[in-house]
């Protein structure tokens, strides 16, 4: 821990470096710092009781945790808890959603110690997913709830009903998008799944519901024009598909492309497609649209055969806003299945996709967080 500490410490130290220089020309993220690394959250792995852990990348010196590493809990003394989700910052804070121990912890992005948690009580819990707007946090419940949250108080200050078990959200405007997978009632086929559209001045939703078109949405993403969200599909015969929605009727939604995961940066909508089903199987892909005309642009990494930059079941890929760089997550392989006990890794490529270095990670890597630190 004290080692762990240090090398924050040395990271603040690079910040100050940083911020004397002449920078106009790098990329910065939304606090104007430049951006010296990244953290990977992961889920761990509930059904063999494995707690979720945080992994941390130096950009500058190229330097990781590792696949043991757990930066949480070095710096806390706890763990982070069952089924880790997502992270999110808003302000000078970082917000971390872990479902399955139902709490939100808000934490120093800059040092991990922890600043507060919020345990959610009621018929609204099990956190999952996080958006923001206007100041305010916004966390999906698994138990078909969205609530707000003051990021400084740390007090839910809003809760509105949505449909069941939602997943990813993403923001339009004034409008919250949630993905209701239903996903606990797949053994009726996600008979109630939907979107649900909420005012965020109000806060007040409205669902769209079609079988036929929107079908176990769990992923969402948003430049602030476009939104995106990925149906999975039945894991059988009814694959997963991308689709743009631009309103909040059935005609208003698009299908773009099968796949599986998803990101996007300014106009630019990057895909793997990486089907579970067999009789949809077949390539694995890489592909980039655009987000306006929906046109494919190409593979947006490039990978040699035999060699690291392959990657061997793709989770999700991240791409960092302020220079390009792509991040994949993904697990190690055991023959033909996936290793989800195993720690995984990311692969990292520059914004051409090519390969850069291969990062060692924990177990279930399932979000990245391009962040001001370094380990």
């Amino acid at each position: 821990m004290k080692k762990f500490a240090f090398l924050f410490l040395m990271a603040a130290v690079a910040l100050g470096f940083a911020s004397c220089k002449d920078d106009k020309d790098e990329p910065k993220n939304e606090s104007g710092e430049i951006a010296l690394g990244f953290y990977i959250l992961n889920q761990g792995n509930m059904y063999t009781k494995l707690p979720g852990s945080i992994s941390v990348y130096d950009a500058l010196s190229g330097l990781n945790n590792g696949e043991n590493g757990n930066a949480f809990l070095e710096v806390n003394g706890v763990q982070i808890g069952e089924e880790a989700n997502q992270m999110l910052t808003i302000g000078n804070r970082m917000f971390i959603t872990v479902s399955t121990s139902n709490i939100i912890w808000a934490v120093d992005p800059g040092t991990m110690r922890i600043i507060g948690s919020i345990r959610p009580t009621g018929e609204a819990t099990t956190p999952r997913f996080m958006a923001k707007a206007n100041g305010r946090l916004y966390v999906s419940m698994y138990t078909g709830y969205v609530c707000e949250i003051n990021p400084l108080t740390l007090e839910i200050t809003r809760t509105v009903k949505v449909g069941p078990n939602p997943e990813q959200m993403g923001v339009i405007g004034n409008t919250l998008v949630v993905t209701n997978s239903d996903g606990m009632n797949y053994l009726n086929n996600y008979a109630d799944c939907s979107l649900s559209f909420v005012d965020l001045t109000t806060f007040t939703q409205t669902e769209l519901k079609d079988h036929n078109v929107i079908f176990n949405p769990t992923k969402c993403v948003s430049n602030g024009t476009d939104l995106f969200i990925t149906c999975m599909g039945n894991y059988g015969n009814i694959p997963a598909k991308v689709l743009k929605v631009t309103g909040k009727t059935i005609d208003d939604i698009q299908e773009v492309c099968l796949g599986t995961s998803m990101d996007i940066a300014g106009n630019h909508l990057y895909v793997i497609n990486n089907q579970a089903s067999k009789q949809f199987a077949g390539p694995i892909t890489y592909k980039v649209y655009d987000t306006t005309t929906l046109q494919e642009k190409g593979d947006f990494i490039k990978m040699t055969e035999a060699t690291d930059s392959q990657i061997a079941y793709p989770i999700s890929a991240f791409v960092n806003p302020m220079n390009g760089e792509i991040v994949v997550l993904s697990y190690k392989m055991d023959g033909e299945h996936a290793q989800y006990t195993a720690p995984g890794y990311a692969n990292l490529y520059d914004k051409a996709g090519n390969f850069q270095r291969r990062i060692p990670c924990g177990v279930g890597p399932t979000d990245v967080l391009f962040v001001n630190i370094s380990y």
